[in-house]
């Protein structure tokens, strides 16, 4: 093939070969200019599919290989302290980490205007400042995290409705949560309310005596009747007696509660019918007993009652 001509910047008629022997015995590059009087050297050959060179030296300033293999010469540049419109990129660069203007150095004063460094230097001084800056709910933010660190308080604070939030936590726990070893009530703390509520809806003991006795001690510690049933066998009139004590009921015992029993008639009593809507209360202990009178025990025939009686620690 022969050689291609073409007119080069100064419009002089030049030839490039296919073999790169040009008409001086190296091809010549096409050299496109721009306004500003730069040049873009381009050049191929068979074993680089474009390569930019360097107009004012020998070398490739980019090439690219035919199998996408990139090499940039690497020019080495002093760092430009003082950047203008002609510094270099490497300058540039090298010049940022030493003295540039705009970023200073680490011990330039705290100013909120001047470089970089010293704007650093002012937002940690002023804005953020320091972790022994005192307590205030103004200032630098490490004042503001010490005022709320003490608005929060510590562990260790005394219950107090009025001091800290944990404060006010231990005061809400300890006074009006409660602990949940509290005794069941139903006033103090919710935890005694909710004891005093789990109690009323767990299953009861139950103490039950068939026609095989007429009085028991039932609990030696407090209790609480929620219910009991009862039937009385006799043909005569008689009574059911709690007695708030640790022992059997003797004779002449004054009991808690005494209900009438129809000859030969069966009871069913809850709670209610006993005047408590969570149970009759034994602060001492619990005895039950079958008796021919009313104000007093005088006991029955032990064969003449069967009786079922539900009830729980108090």
């Amino acid at each position: 093939m022969t050689s291609v001509p073409f007119i080069d910047g100064e419009s002089t008629k030049k030839y490039i070969d296919v073999n790169g022997s040009g008409t001086t015995g190296d091809p010549y590059v096409f050299i496109f200019r721009f306004p500003d009087g730069y040049s873009l050297p381009l050049s191929f050959d068979a074993s680089t599919a474009l390569k930019i060179r360097d107009g004012n030296a020998a070398g490739n300033l980019l090439a690219i290989d035919t199998n996408g293999v990139i090499t940039i010469k690497y020019v080495d540049e002093n760092a430009a302290t003082s950047p203008t419109a002609t510094s270099g990129f490497i300058g540039l660069i090298r010049g940022m980490w030493t003295s540039i203007t705009q970023l200073g150095t680490s011990s330039d004063v705290s100013n909120s205007t001047g470089s970089i460094h010293a704007k650093l230097r002012f937002f940690i001084a002023d804005t953020l400042g320091a972790t022994t800056d005192t307590a205030s709910q103004f200032g630098t933010l490490m004042a503001r995290i010490r005022s709320l660190a003490e608005a929060i308080g510590t562990q260790a604070d005394l219950a107090s409705s009025t001091g800290s939030l944990l404060a006010r936590l231990r005061q809400l726990l300890v006074d009006t949560v409660g602990a949940t070893a509290d005794a069941a009530s139903p006033t103090g703390g919710l935890m005694a309310r909710m004891r005093l509520i789990a109690q009323a809806y767990t299953s009861p003991n139950i103490f039950t005596r068939w026609g095989s006795s007429n009085g028991d001690t039932i609990s030696g510690t407090p209790a609480r009747v929620t219910g009991l049933c009862v039937w009385n066998k006799s043909t005569s009139i008689r009574y059911v007696q709690l007695f708030n004590r640790t022992s059997n009921a003797t004779a002449g015992t004054v009991p808690m509660f005494s209900r009438v029993l129809a000859p030969n008639e069966k009871y069913t009593l809850s709670a209610i019918d006993m005047g408590s809507v969570d149970g009759l209360v034994f602060s001492t202990g619990l005895a039950w007993a079958f008796s021919t009178s009313e104000a007093t025990l005088t006991l029955g025939n032990t064969t003449e009652v069967s009786i079922d009686i539900f009830w729980r620690s108090a």
